[in-house]
């Protein structure tokens, strides 16, 4: 980060920095720096200075900022900053530009990044009892002047850490409240943070009491839930009312040689920055202020309308077997067509296929693709399904799989083997052999492109016709029905109707009839063969030499890094995709594909549902055009993230609930933000038998999923069994004996055994093991996340003796029952105490209806899970959309003459506000009255619109711009109306309508 930035920030945030500074006699020294004033015109710093190794006192001198070699926030730390200081500078912005004070001010990124820093596990690293501090005397004032001694002894045993430690990790200085001794290591459950004022020479305590869910203790991880089996959430948010309910609770489930602690312990807790965000949040910030985002971040910030869409050429699309449908078609129409693609792929619909057709067809049309997503499995499972052959032989497609040392050790490997591929020299008759097969195949490709062209006019037909249908509802509801707008609208739907009936729908069967298949196409594996051919002979160029001599390495170590050292630089990155234009890694790992302005064509993320934003947004800033594919029904990104923390950094950056980066997902926050790009459902499933998958289509996909092509009809048993014998809590031998019987009995295998609790998926294992059941596994659900296995058997462990907050958190845990469920092939079993989940079930939760469907063997009517159900593709219905379509369709009812106006300049339109400062100020939208006044067209503004993208709420310099804009429209009698980012969909289409009227 910019030394400027950092200092901006522990002034806006009241934080020391630890300096590095070259003194009057050349020496490089090091102390902390609080800012109390500045002189703009010198580049000068008035600080306090704090500096242990000289005194505990502090002094103010003047520093020079040129002298500054490094700067870092100490986080555990605060001061009093001067009241004047903050509008001196904002009263002198221009002056201080050396300090970038007004730079990187977006709210939504500041946020995300401060989460990131927080997402991670902590350890506990120092910890000290110091003398007369304690929770009660530290909790009466929230402040703490210290004594000599205290400041000796918390500087000695907690502060000794340099620059390079504090860049590197985030520290936090916190007291303990409550905390689990582990061979003397500590998880802290719950604590109050503290900062150190060395100028007050004090403790400040924040008033929240802080927990963490998850902590880790000599690299090995340890969660809450293991110690309270409920929901964590209700858990912290309960404690201090339940505390020796809960405290007690924690000591029932304490392992042999842990110990429950409460002394007020002051220390620091220590998290690793996995990865940092900085750089690619600058970059976005640069891009934005340059006002050149590529549209995939448009529409994160809500950003992104319809006049952004550039026509492209007809793309030319390749299928690589005959399993594809009418769905997984459009997706890959789209991905090569537009900017971004929304994929919603429920389990079993083919998502890995269609990213194989993705790959293929960018490929062919000469993109260089990223394909990534939070984690390995995903990424590797498509290489896995990655094979091409030509003539009985394998074809070299040009494609890396990078990351974690492992895989770039392997990739280097790679590209040294295909150094050594002996590939003939005369590339005229390579590209003239290509030439003519491409030629060839665009022509036959004309009927498919013509036909899928076709079915996206008629989805937008469908949706316009949503569209004006909703806006009637509002012309009737506010009873303006009989309006010239209201008819009008009713005419277009009609005329739309009419459109759409001359339009038939494509049919599965009727598309094999427009495509061949590469693998059933000669010409086609040729043309692959030939290219990848091609590709990699680039190698051979001179320009090349150094990445073959890193390959050439020996030693793997040494190969590796000298290979990421070499991808650090965008203009070799641009080398390595002229040879390799398809690149596979996880989100974390693409930060080391160059810098975050070295872009690919098009960036895939597969399970975008489980991606959190922050690291998301590191390959999103790489992509030109996107394609999103996920299930929001199934698992989220795992966040051990605190609520109540979340909740306090949306308030201090002022972020909107659409960007709750505890909540959701990249998939989520795109779709939510972005109405505009096509959203589109996998609707066919191939994996689990009829009477399996169709639970969760009637409980969580509102009946959408089209069951024709599942293969088999699915078995469902239920296992009652009498929970009577419970030795721990969470546990049920009973159920696992009868799971293990039951195995043992049928000659179970290729199985998965699923459980909420880690007590009962720990007493499961034991009993596999002494059973010598090698070739079954039990587990949670992350571990099952994209795998498949004939049979899947769930143990609920729900007894007498559980609690009623544990059963409340698993009954509609619908990750782990709907991606459960969606696992098994041919076989679900559920084995449970149905006695007891009677007597807790209010009848409607997931649980019950589960039991229900299995013991009915699936033939009844299951009622959907309301909490979750979404329209796939459309918005929601949510109160603002109504609103808005009440709001527009006023405008229509009322003003007979009107004229609209898009991007309007302020000074143009309103001579009496030509100040400067409003020079570059417009509006997105204007709406005119137009009145005939002795044969002159009067135009009046009446109404303003302005759209509100995700980057309006917390950021200094659009608040500014929003905040004049206001001012101006109430000097000019104008409506001001901001529209939120999600109804910007309904707003281009209602501009449309308005327009359409005139």
């Amino acid at each position: 980060m910019n030394i400027g930035d950092n200092i901006s920030k522990g002034i806006k945030e009241c934080k020391w920095l630890n300096i590095s500074y070259i003194n009057n006699r050349n020496e490089n020294t090091f102390f902390w720096i609080a800012v109390q004033d500045i002189d703009f015109d010198h580049h000068k710093l008035k600080v306090s200075v704090f500096n242990d190794k000289r005194a505990l006192n502090t002094f103010e001198t003047w520093i020079t900022y040129e002298s500054i070699l490094e700067a870092e926030i100490i986080e555990f730390t605060s001061y009093e900053r001067p009241e004047e200081l903050i509008s001196k500078i904002e009263n002198n912005i221009e002056k201080c530009e050396w300090l970038n004070y007004d730079h990187f001010n977006n709210n939504i990124l500041n946020y995300y990044e401060e989460c990131n820093y927080l997402d991670n596990d902590p350890t506990q690293s120092e910890y000290t009892c110091v003398p007369g501090i304690d929770l009660e005397k530290l909790m009466e004032n929230f402040k703490l002047p210290l004594e000599e001694f205290q400041t000796k002894k918390i500087i000695a045993d907690i502060y000794h850490y340099n620059i390079s430690d504090i860049s590197n990790k985030y520290y936090t200085l916190a007291i303990n409240k409550l905390s689990i001794d582990i061979n003397k290591k500590k998880y802290v459950v719950g604590y109050y943070e503290l900062t150190f004022d060395p100028k007050q020479n004090s403790l400040i305590a924040n008033h929240d009491l802080r927990f963490n869910y998850s902590f880790m203790i000599e690299g090995r991880r340890h969660s809450l839930f293991n110690y309270i089996n409920m929901d964590i959430d209700e858990f912290t948010e309960t404690f201090s009312e339940r505390y020796m309910e809960y405290h007690d609770l924690i000591i029932q489930n304490l392992k042999y040689g842990e110990y429950i602690n409460t002394k007020p312990e002051i220390m620091l807790l220590e998290r690793e920055i996995k990865v940092k965000l900085k750089e690619t949040f600058q970059v976005i910030e640069e891009k934005y202020q340059a006002k050149n985002l590529p549209i995939p971040l448009k529409s994160f910030f809500g950003n992104f309308t319809k006049r952004n869409y550039k026509k492209k050429k007809k793309p030319s699309l390749i299928i690589y077997d005959d399993r594809i449908n009418i769905n997984q078609m459009r997706v890959l129409y789209n991905a090569m067509k537009y900017p971004i693609t929304y994929v919603h792929g429920p389990p079993g619909t083919g998502k890995t296929q269609t990213i194989l057709n993705v790959i293929l067809s960018s490929f062919y049309n000469d993109k260089t693709t990223l394909i990534c997503s939070s984690n390995n499995k995903p990424v590797d499972g498509i290489i896995e399904k990655l094979s091409l052959s030509y003539c009985n032989n394998s074809i070299p497609f040009p494609y890396l799989r990078l990351g974690k040392n492992s895989e770039v050790k392997m990739a280097t490997l790679k590209i040294r083997d295909f150094y050594n591929i002996p590939i003939d020299n005369n590339n005229n008759r390579m590209d003239e052999l290509l030439s003519n097969i491409r030629i060839f195949d665009d022509s036959y490709q004309s009927n498919l492109i013509e036909s899928l062209e076709k079915q996206e006019k008629r989805f937008e037909i469908e949706e316009s016709i949503r569209c004006s249908e909703k806006l009637i509802e509002a012309f009737e509801e506010n009873e303006d029905n009989f309006c010239e707008s209201y008819l009008k609208i009713k005419e277009k739907i009609r005329l739309l109707r009419e459109e759409l009936e001359t339009i038939p729908e494509i049919t599965n069967e009727q598309l094999k009839d427009l495509y061949t298949s590469i693998d059933n196409n000669y010409l086609l594996t040729q043309y692959f063969y030939y290219k990848s051919l091609k590709y990699i002979s680039k190698l051979k160029k001179p320009k090349y030499n150094e990445l073959i001599c890193i390959c050439n390495m020996e030693d793997d170590k040494k190969r590796v890094i000298e290979f990421n050292r070499w991808c650090s630089d965008d203009s070799n990155m641009k080398l390595l995709t002229k040879v390799f234009p398809v690149i596979f890694s996880t989100n974390i790992s693409t930060g080391k594909l160059g810098t975050p302005r070295f872009m690919f064509d098009l960036v895939v993320m597969d399970e975008a549902g489980q991606c959190n934003v922050a690291t998301a947004l590191i390959p999103i800033t790489k992509a030109k055009t996107l394609l999103l594919i996920g299930d929001p029904k199934q698992l989220k990104p795992v966040i051990v993230l605190e609520e109540n923390v979340n909740i306090i950094l949306m308030e201090k950056y002022n972020v909107k609930e659409s960007y709750n980066y505890k909540t959701h997902s990249i998939f989520h926050v795109m779709t939510e933000n972005d109405k505009i790009s096509k959203n589109i459902l996998l609707g066919y499933h191939y994996r689990c038998g009829r009477k399996i998958i169709n639970f969760s289509n009637q409980r969580y996909y509102n009946n959408s999923l089209d069951l024709i092509h599942t293969r088999e009809e699915g078995q469902l048993e239920l296992v009652n069994v009498m929970n009577q014998n419970v030795k721990n809590k969470n546990e049920a031998y009973d159920e696992a004996s009868a799971i293990i019987q039951y195995i043992k009995r049928n000659d179970v295998h290729d199985a998965y055994i699923i459980t909420p609790f880690v007590n009962q998926k720990l007493l499961i294992e034991n009993m596999l093991k002494s059973s010598n059941i090698n070739d079954i596994q039990c587990g949670t659900i992350h571990s099952l996340q994209g795998a498949e296995k004939k049979t899947i058997i769930f143990s609920l462990a729900i007894s007498q003796k559980t609690s009623k907050k544990t059963y409340e958190w698993v009954k509609n845990n619908f990750e782990l029952i709907n991606v459960g469920v969606t696992r098994a092939k041919s076989k679900l079993v559920i084995a449970a105490d149905t006695t007891c989940i009677d007597k807790f079930s209010d009848k409607n939760d997931d649980i019950f209806n589960l039991i229900q469907y299995v013991k009915n063997e699936g033939n009844m009517i299951i009622p959907p899970n309301e909490s979750i159900r979404i329209e796939i593709g459309y918005s929601n219905g949510s109160i603002a959309e109504d609103e808005f379509y009440k709001t527009i369709s006023h405008f229509c009812s009322c003003y007979k003459k009107f004229k609209a106006k898009r991007n309007i300049i302020v000074s143009k339109f309103l001579r009496n506000e030509r100040s400067p400062q409003y020079k570059n100020l417009e509006f997105d939208l204007v709406l005119f009255s137009v009145k005939d006044e002795n044969e002159n067209l009067i135009e009046k503004p009446l109404v303003a619109f302005e759209i509100c993208g995700g980057e309006h709420l917390g950021n200094l310099a659009s608040e500014r711009s929003d905040r004049k804009k206001m001012a101006i429209c109430n000097r000019n009698d104008i409506v001001f109306h901001m529209i939120p980012n999600n109804m910007v969909k309904h707003y281009e289409y209602i501009m449309e309508v308005i327009l359409s009227l005139r």
